[in-house]
């Protein structure tokens, strides 16, 4: 019998923890539109599209349900920025363990074929850990993510 998907969100970063770094990205897009406009040239539009581009993803990161997880009796499915989606289905995944990576104590996974060769927004490789990672628990401890998703793995296979 399917049960129906889980799905959890937050924000990929917390914005009281991007304020300084806003307010720096804002200033500097603020100077490069102004020049854009003061002195138009395919550089200097170049740059402040750019600069405003940076902008923009700091505001979209520091958005509720930014980053989404479902999981479902298929697999996990990762949408990240609203727009990238990846979705893994459960045959893709290995062990599923709490870990202390570069972030703190997180969710490590992972993730065989061509899930695991390509980037996964959301599910990075931890550079201490060798492996992927939850860049958050979203609202939950490590052990009951971990949990929910080793049992929803294993309720798949039944």
């Amino acid at each position: 019998m399917a049960r129906p998907p889980v799905t959890l969100s937050e924000a990929i970063v917390d914005a009281r923890d991007l304020i300084r770094e806003f307010l720096v990205l804002t200033a500097i897009a603020a100077v490069c539109v102004w020049l854009a406009i003061d002195a138009p040239s395919i550089v200097s539009v170049a740059i402040a599209a750019v600069a405003v581009t940076f902008v923009s993803a700091g505001v979209l990161a520091a958005a509720p349900g930014s980053l989404r997880l479902t999981i479902s009796d298929d697999g996990l499915t990762i949408r990240a920025f609203f727009v990238f989606v990846r979705r893994i289905p459960w045959s893709a995944v290995g062990s599923i363990e709490v870990a202390e990576g570069w972030q703190g104590e997180t969710v490590a996974v992972e993730v065989n074929g061509a899930a695991g060769e390509r980037t996964i927004i959301g599910l990075p490789v931890d550079p201490d850990l060798g492996s992927r990672a939850f860049v958050t628990c979203f609202g939950l401890t490590p052990l009951d993510l971990r949990d929910l998703l080793r049992d929803r793995r294993d309720g798949s296979r039944d």
